[in-house]
């Protein structure tokens, strides 16, 4: 689902949609603590309604023409129908219907009570399964959204500092070891950082490795990622 919400992000800043800077602080914010507020998902949604997932409704539709279908008379039979007597059940088949009908009964309710065991044992499995996960995860100094990047895509660069500090230099270099783009982005009080990359532009026209450099009060880290220079369809 996360990955889904922000390839929507990124397909409406590329086709220009909406406010960039606010989509692009909404994606960071949910990278970074996997929680969107109400307001930035009703944003969100709002415009993929409008923009991405509008269909047209033709409005020529023309009038349904109804054909009156003339019903012939039928001649009525001379002679009356018999009249059957209904001849009542025996009792000993009575009690035979209605106690397999208390079995099948029995048998759905014992059915859909064993279901929802099932379905709660997964559902508390997986709450132990998550809250573990997230209680022994440890951010690293330098990460990176993903490991590959095409020409317009947004690259989300976060991570934690070990030592104390108020800010990070942040730059990405080339295949060539070209400087490309750097930026200072300031460190909060629990020491973790993030900012936001567009794929492209002056010295983004080689495909390969490009290597992003973390450097902060003597210490230095590097991630790396692949890109393509051509556009995505």
């Amino acid at each position: 689902m996360a990955k889904f919400f922000t390839d929507d992000i990124d397909l409406l800043i590329k086709q220009g949609h909406g406010d960039s800077n606010r989509l692009a602080k909404i994606k960071e914010e949910f990278i970074r603590t996997k929680i969107v507020s109400i307001d930035d998902r009703k944003y969100v949604e709002g415009l993929l309604m409008r923009y991405i997932h509008a269909t047209d409704v033709p409005t020529n539709d023309k009038p349904k023409i109804q054909h009156v279908v003339s019903t012939p008379s039928v001649a009525l039979p001379t002679n009356p129908p018999r009249i059957i007597e209904a001849k009542p059940i025996p009792k000993s088949q009575g009690s035979m219907f209605k106690t397999t009908s208390k079995r099948k009964i029995r048998n759905i309710a014992v059915a859909s009570s064993l279901t929802a065991l099932g379905v709660l044992g997964v559902f508390f499995i997986a709450m132990n399964f998550d809250f573990t996960i997230n209680t022994n995860a440890t951010p690293k100094d330098l990460e990176l959204d993903s490991s590959s990047y095409s020409k317009g895509d947004i690259i989300s660069i976060f991570g934690k500092t070990t030592n104390p500090t108020s800010n990070v230099k942040i730059s990405i270099s080339n295949p060539s070891g070209e400087q490309i783009w750097a930026e200072t982005v300031i460190v909060k009080s629990d020491g973790m950082f993030s900012t936001l990359v567009i794929a492209g532009g002056q010295g983004w026209d080689q495909n390969g490795i490009y290597t992003v450099t973390l450097e902060y009060s003597g210490n230095s880290n590097t991630a790396s990622f692949r890109f393509n220079s051509a556009n995505q369809d």
